[in-house]
């Protein structure tokens, strides 16, 4: 399990990281606290290096305007398995309802 979130520290004070240890899966979690545009380059890179399998499901919700929706939405289908899910948050969002038309 991989998140991505730049202010997991500085704005959440940890509490995602904590409800992951929480619930006894810290030690299948790596945490990118960056923001998308640098960590889903530097995923898509250790994929293609042979460091990362296919992902199986991607929840994106991050910035929603429809530059930093595409821009997930294009490295996350790079990463993901045949078959693999990507989900969307905040759907009726004007500028994340584009990317999906």
């Amino acid at each position: 399990m991989i998140s991505v979130d730049p202010n997991q520290t500085s704005q959440w004070r940890g509490v995602g990281r904590a409800n992951i240890a929480r619930a006894g899966l810290a030690h299948r979690h790596e945490h990118l606290e960056q923001p998308d545009f640098l960590a889903l380059p530097q995923l898509l890179d250790r994929h293609q290096q042979g460091e990362l399998p296919v992902i199986d499901f991607a929840y994106i919700d991050g910035w929603h305007t429809f530059d930093y929706v595409l821009l997930d939405c294009f490295y996350l289908d790079k990463l993901l398995a045949v078959g693999g899910i990507l989900a969307f948050n905040d759907c009726g969002w004007p500028a994340v309802d584009k990317v999906l038309r």
